[in-house]
């Protein structure tokens, strides 16, 4: 009787959320070499245009699947349009003006964010060990950034820092938000409804940067990344693949995945954009991680 599920536990690796971790990880790089050929509106703007439509497909396919709830569109509206919006606008920013390992261990920080907030709105209940996670969390995120302030080019200026750091309290603020809709509409309808209404507010913004965009100028490379990799792949592909898993294997065990995100951003920011973090960041960075995995601990977290 217990086969079954002692099975899905004892499988260590989950080949498709190590791919996306992957992925997402090595995405920083691409943006990086991306961003060197177009405006960072340009990037958030070809990834909605392009992805939206995928998910508004995708979510009509499963439109007959799962339990019809009523639609909370305040809700809906608040957390795609409002929050994911101008989170993303945000963030590629930040990305743009900061370094690729950099920026990815400080978004890294976002589930930190999740429990707090979620914690103070009386829907987690935290332990000792979760808020000795939290402070570890932002103690290492402290240290990676001064770490590399000494560094010619290689750190990132206080406004850099500060529009990743709301960007991750964003994006943390968003899963909150994402918990109800999620589980009563089901990952993909909610994305899709997420990518829309955020068009409404990212699309406009972007629009002057893509239309003086000279797209047949730019090369094979930044295509391939900007298209296939960034959008495709680790967009619409990557998040399909995450919220088919969070409902097969449950979110707790699917977040694991993300903490693999800033080693290979690290990994690939030093491979392919030569980016050399010091022994102090390096140092900053396992104590964020350890602290993100403290903060996120089942057992004393209620509700994940």
């Amino acid at each position: 009787m217990t086969s079954a599920p002692t099975t899905v536990r004892l499988r260590l690796v989950d080949p498709w959320l190590l791919g996306v971790a992957i992925v997402w990880g090595s995405n920083f790089a691409a943006y990086k070499v991306v961003l060197r050929a177009v405006t960072p509106l340009t990037v958030v703007g070809f990834r909605f245009a392009l992805v939206t439509p995928i998910f508004l497909q995708a979510a009509y396919f499963l439109r007959g699947s799962g339990v019809r709830r009523p639609v909370s569109w305040p809700a809906l509206v608040w957390s795609g349009l409002v929050v994911m919006g101008s989170q993303q606008i945000i963030f590629i920013y930040g990305v743009s003006m900061s370094t690729a390992y950099l920026s990815a261990l400080l978004t890294s920080t976002a589930p930190i964010f999740t429990a707090v907030i979620a914690a103070l709105g009386g829907q987690e209940k935290l332990t000792r060990l979760n808020w000795a996670g939290v402070a570890l969390g932002f103690g290492g995120a402290a240290t990676v950034v001064l770490g590399g302030r000494h560094e010619d080019g290689g750190g990132a200026s206080s406004l850099a820092v500060l529009l990743l750091m709301v960007s991750a309290f964003l994006y943390g603020y968003f899963m909150v938000l994402a918990r109800t809709i999620v589980r009563d509409h089901g990952g993909v309808r909610a994305t899709a409804w997420w990518y829309l209404l955020s068009c409404v507010l990212i699309l406009p913004l972007c629009w002057h940067d893509m239309a003086a965009t000279h797209w047949l100028s730019l090369g094979a490379t930044t295509w391939f990344l900007l298209a296939g990799y960034i959008t495709l792949l680790g967009g619409a592909l990557g998040f399909l693949v995450w919220y088919t898993m969070v409902g097969r294997i449950g979110s707790s065990a699917t977040a694991v995945y993300q903490y693999l995100v800033p080693a290979v951003a690290m990994i690939t920011a030093a491979l392919f954009l030569g980016e050399r973090p010091e022994a102090l960041q390096l140092v900053g960075a396992l104590v964020t991680l350890v602290g993100l995995a403290l903060s996120r601990w089942p057992g004393g977290v209620a509700g994940v």
